[in-house]
Formats: C-alpha cells, sequence, structure tokens
C-alpha cells in the first residue's frame, strides 16, 4: 500500500489548475501586460523566445512607451520609427555593466556604454 496520496500528484490535477504561461494568454492581456514594461526591459523580451520578439519588434509596444513618455501627447515620430526612437532617447545614464556616471567619457561599443574600467576589459 502506498503512503502517497496520488489525488494530488500534478499528473492528476484537473486542467483548470494547469499553470499559465505569458504566452498562452490571450493577445489582448498579453500586449498590456508587456506594454507596461520599461524600454530597457522590452528589448530584453526580444530574446526570449520567437514569440516575444515578434510582438517586441512590432510598433504597438513602442509606441505606448512613447505616449507614455510624452505624457500623451501626438507622437513625435512615424510608428515604424517608434523603437529606434525610444531606444535612442531612453537610455539611463552611466556604464551599462557597473552603472558608473562619474566618469567623464564613456565608449560606446554596439549599443553599449562602457566606463574606462569596462573598455578595458578591468
Amino acid at each position: 500500500m502506498s503512503i502517497t496520496n496520488h489525488s494530488l500528484l500534478p499528473a492528476h490535477r484537473p486542467a483548470l489548475w494547469a499553470p499559465t504561461t505569458l504566452l498562452r494568454l490571450p493577445p489582448e492581456i498579453k500586449s498590456m501586460i508587456l506594454g507596461n514594461l520599461d524600454p530597457d526591459d522590452l528589448a530584453r523580451v526580444e530574446r526570449v523566445c520567437k514569440d516575444l520578439n515578434a510582438y517586441a519588434k512590432d510598433p504597438s509596444p513602442w509606441c505606448d512607451i512613447l505616449a507614455r513618455m510624452s505624457g500623451g501627447e501626438p507622437l513625435p515620430v512615424s510608428r515604424k520609427d517608434a523603437r529606434a526612437f525610444v531606444q535612442v532617447v531612453y537610455r539611463p545614464p552611466g556604464c551599462n555593466v557597473c552603472g558608473e556616471t562619474y566618469n567623464s567619457y564613456m565608449y560606446f561599443l554596439v549599443g553599449r556604454r562602457l566606463c574606462r574600467n569596462h573598455w578595458n576589459g578591468e
């Protein structure tokens, strides 16, 4: 006789209790969730999977970010340029590795900002 209660094991749970992932949500809800990300986080979403990559490359979330940044004013660029515009405008100051901001000189390398210490590989 087994002491394990098989009715509590995950394999026997009803489908109602199956975990819901972001990818299984309806597109409208997924858009509402991902539309509230910061530009840096939205750019990272591209690297997760094909579905999220396609979402992050769509102009809609970038237009949402621009609208939030501008306080609801009309977009200063076309919808197709919104992503590039946000990525240029929304750049937190400092090194992308350590966040150092007091160093007066930053190196720009393939979309990254590095202080002298990290440019030299320290």
